[in-house]
């Protein structure tokens, strides 16, 4: 499908709370101004950082759903797939600072449990304090270090006037820092070190359904790839959210994607394709050998959510106008979301 890039900066909303027809579109850089006004309902707002190298998967993220808001720390150690997970919900009455722009600071702070992400000029720092953690009180102060330039997918999903969506993905970010869990401490850092931002301001349905998958790393020629494609949210739209980054420079992908797995067994590869058109390799044929799957599932009251999330291997092809991007054991997370909320 056709999608229009957009050039100029523009607000996602205007003073009534319905959408404006200009932000439907993508860019390569975070163009919108998604601050979202009105009552308290329907708005969702959260920053999801990943960092991965071979040795952790790390996961920082605030999220104000009006209703509930949400922090949490979840970190991976790869050698031995040890998860260990903190999260904590503030009350009605205190909330997170997150403004509508991509490079507006956030912090969470509540009963001693600090998060911060705050831009620099040159990338983003995320420093965390959450004592209590598993296995010891955690520290983390990452950063992230693009390259002058270095692009992204901005997405704007327009479900109708009062129901929309911009996203930022960030994929194969490099980034650095270490972490520490009590007395251990993992260093961050290399040509292997990856970081990925899922930004997102928005007004949703009630009811959503999706997958995703998020991959950073080198591709079979060595260059930096990072690989952001989803299905379900944006059904029904002109727009997708699919993408690739490839040394830097987003390859916006129009078409939509599957996602075919086994829901009674996670564990069995994924399968991520576009349709074959005429007899034409496709698109995008991807296939995730998962190594760990993680359930999170949350009920209150009006707000429920079953979240299936694995971490794998991808391998596979993504074609492009400018020739194939070949994949072969790049680090990912693939998940399934439903959410009532």
């Amino acid at each position: 499908m056709s999608e229009l890039e957009l050039t100029t900066s523009h607000a996602l909303v205007g003073a009534d709370g319905r959408l404006n027809p200009a932000a439907v579109g993508w860019s390569r850089r975070p163009l919108c101004d998604a601050t979202l006004p009105g009552p308290a309902g329907r708005r969702k707002r959260w920053n999801y950082w990943s960092f991965n190298t071979p040795e952790v998967h790390l996961v920082v993220a605030v999220i104000d759903a009006d209703y509930m808001r949400v922090a949490f720390v979840d970190l991976l150690t790869i050698a031995d797939l040890k998860w260990r997970g903190s999260r904590l919900t503030l009350p009605l009455v205190a909330r997170p600072r997150m403004g509508g722009r991509v490079e507006d600071d956030v912090a969470f702070v509540w009963r001693g449990r600090r998060i911060e992400m705050s831009t620099r000029d040159d990338g983003v720092d995320v420093m965390v304090d959450w004592p209590g953690f598993p296995g010891g009180d955690l520290r983390a102060d990452l950063r992230t270090e693009p390259s002058p330039g270095h692009e992204s997918i901005n997405v704007t999903i327009p479900w109708s006037a009062k129901r929309y969506h911009f996203t930022s993905k960030q994929p194969a970010t490099p980034a650095g820092g270490a972490v520490r869990v009590g007395d251990t401490v993992y260093e961050l850092g290399g040509p292997d070190c990856f970081a990925a931002l899922d930004f997102a301001r928005g007004v949703w349905r009630y009811d959503s359904t999706w997958n995703w998958i998020s991959a950073s790393g080198l591709d079979a020629q060595g260059r930096v790839v990072g690989l952001n494609m989803g299905a379900g949210w944006t059904d029904g739209t002109p727009m997708t959210e699919n993408g690739v980054i490839l040394d830097g420079v987003t390859h916006k992908i129009g078409c939509t994607v599957g996602f075919d797995y086994d829901p009674r067994d996670l564990m069995r590869p994924w399968h991520i394709r576009s349709d074959s058109v005429g007899g034409a390799a496709r698109t995008v044929d991807l296939e995730v050998a998962p190594f760990y799957h993680h359930r999170l599932n949350v009920d209150a009251l009006v707000i429920r959510s079953k979240l299936d999330q694995v971490l794998g291997r991808v391998a596979g092809t993504v074609e492009l106008p400018q020739g194939s991007v070949r994949l072969d054991g790049l680090l990912a997370t693939c998940e399934e979301q439903q959410a009532r909320w």
